[in-house]
């Protein structure tokens, strides 16, 4: 009897535990639910962090990453920004533009746009570029965390 007893009491008090993450997440404890919901908000605050925990983490490792190799993240912004403007350029046209009634009377007018047939050419060119300043910016990167660790070591 007494074992039984202590099984259910058991089960009771497990469950009663169980259910503390959910009313903490409802956030809306009533009456005697709201010591669960203080319970469960308590054990929340211990096992998550608050919710600007990751970005200041994340600042503090940045800012060492800066001291440490000094500009390096700023080269990684400017780089960063550089193939952004490549993968989405502005739209660009160079026209040429004769008005109506510009040669002699009832003349239409006309307007020629001479990058429309060079596009191709252009996202070509920018494709290799793109592909060069990758390349370019590893063996950059390569050469000088090597030397940083070879001269440092």
């Amino acid at each position: 009897m007494r074992k039984k007893i202590f099984t259910v009491f058991l089960a009771v008090l497990v469950l009663a535990f169980a259910s503390v993450p959910a009313f903490a997440a409802d956030g809306s404890g009533r009456g005697v639910l709201s010591w669960f919901s203080d319970v469960g908000g308590f054990i929340r605050d211990i096992f998550v962090p608050d919710g600007n925990y990751f970005n200041n983490q994340l600042s503090l490792l940045n800012d060492h990453i800066n001291s440490r190799f000094a500009g390096l993240g700023e080269l990684y912004q400017m780089l960063d920004n550089f193939f952004k403007t490549l993968r989405n350029p502005p739209p660009i046209s160079l026209n040429l533009t004769i008005p109506t009634n510009f040669l002699f009377p009832g003349y239409r007018g006309t307007r020629v746009d001479f990058l429309t047939s060079t596009k191709p050419y252009f996202n070509l060119m920018r494709d290799i570029l793109n592909a060069a300043v990758c390349l370019l910016t590893a063996i950059v990167c390569y050469h000088k965390l090597r030397t940083f660790f070879t001269e440092e070591g």
